[in-house]
């Protein structure tokens, strides 16, 4: 029975991937954050019954530096969402920090024999033993600093997604503002479910004197840690009060069961209408490249269109492939030998260079225009002056 809200959580967190997966791949983030709360929450509950031994010899202790990454994870889900794309750089690479330092302290742990921690566990189990087993199991940071440091860290973590939640729910101009309602009210209850029971922990631990003597928090200690087990519903919460974020369908802020009914044939009503959204979409980005000529600056990039036309990135990628029927990169190089030819038939090649052209045209080298020339009308610019002026 324990590990029922699991794999209830596992197969919701299927039906993100379904629903998520083609519009926001970092919902793989999102899931992370939340299995690993999950595999933390049954290891209170365990340690609550004093059972499961091998469930804990394996994960418990060895499951904190991955703990460290699911408040981060969170945070950058978030961030994807709102902006509609998500963006790694090296200088995110600063997140991962304390979960190296926390991999490194606890290295001496992943050491100790399996059969070792098992016993441990066991004689936990039958308070037979005290906590003495992993002072020599860490060092740099004891394993008690990081406990607590985890929860702490995470939650930091989730206030400030909250508060970036409120101020772009402030701002107007986003056209996703219900979206980002949405998942302000989901914040919102992932912290309370997880801050009350942190909050009375916090306050036990701080009036527990034999806390201090040990070199690990034994949560058998503190009663209210089981409360903390009420976060294996999040997930189910989120399917019955957000079914809008999970099956990104017209945002409500909460929504009925009866709502749940008419799903499919709803989604096949707004497929068909964001079909006719890319449509308009399409027609609005043709007349941009033929009216503006963007594709004439050296750098221009998905990234630029996305930023002058409002639209999100993977949108424009997908107008590309399915209307235009072909990728970006050909679409553009077209445009630009198109522009040349113009050029050409100008006379444009008797007061300059072939290379020349091909600058004006928005190419970055003479070798990427000839092999772009001879794509688009299998011929060499020269050929083709030959046949052709």
């Amino acid at each position: 029975m324990e590990y029922t809200s699991l794999i209830l959580t596992l197969l919701l967190s299927l039906l993100l991937i379904i629903f998520h997966w083609k519009k926001n791949k970092s919902i793989l983030l999102f899931i992370y954050s939340i299995l690993i709360i999950n595999f933390r929450e049954l290891f209170y509950i365990f340690l609550q019954e004093k059972s499961h031994e091998v469930f804990l010899a394996i994960f418990h202790i060895h499951n904190l530096p991955f703990t460290f990454l699911a408040g981060p994870a969170f945070y950058f889900y978030i961030q994807s969402f709102v902006a509609e794309k998500f963006e790694f750089r090296a200088k995110h690479l600063i997140h991962v920090l304390p979960a190296l330092i926390c991999f490194i302290s606890i290295f001496p742990y992943f050491l100790v024999p399996m059969n070792e921690k098992i016993e441990y566990f066991q004689a936990i189990n039958m308070k037979d033993s005290g906590l003495r087993f992993i002072e020599s199991a860490s060092f740099i940071i004891p394993v008690k600093i990081l406990q607590i440091g985890v929860t702490i860290f995470n939650y930091s973590y989730w206030t400030v997604t909250l508060l970036y939640l409120i101020k772009n729910n402030l701002n107007n101009r986003k056209k996703n503002k219900n979206s980002i309602f949405t998942l302000l009210q989901l914040t919102s209850l992932l912290i309370l479910i997880l801050g009350l029971p942190f909050g009375f922990i916090t306050l036990k631990i701080l009036s527990h004197s034999e806390l201090y003597e040990t070199s690990a928090i034994s949560f058998q200690l503190i009663p209210f840690v089981k409360i903390h087990s009420s976060f294996t519903l999040f997930l189910p919460f989120c399917l019955l009060l957000f079914p809008s974020w999970m099956y990104l369908i017209k945002p409500n802020s909460v929504v009925s069961l009866n709502n749940l009914t008419p799903f499919y044939a709803s989604n096949k009503k707004n497929s068909e209408l964001e079909k006719a959204i890319q449509l308009n979409e399409a027609e609005i980005l043709v007349d941009y490249l033929h009216e503006k000529k963007p594709y004439l600056d050296i750098n221009f990039s998905l990234h630029q269109i996305a930023k002058d036309l409002d639209i999100p990135q993977a949108k424009v990628i997908d107008i590309f492939n399915l209307h235009l029927k072909m990728s970006f990169p050909k679409y553009r190089n077209k445009l630009r030998v198109d522009y040349a030819i113009e050029l050409i038939k100008n006379n444009d090649h008797l007061i300059t260079t072939l290379h020349g052209i091909s600058q004006k045209a928005g190419f970055k080298n003479k070798t990427t225009f000839n092999s772009a020339f001879k794509e688009c009308t299998n011929c060499t610019p020269s050929e083709w002056i030959e046949k052709n002026i």
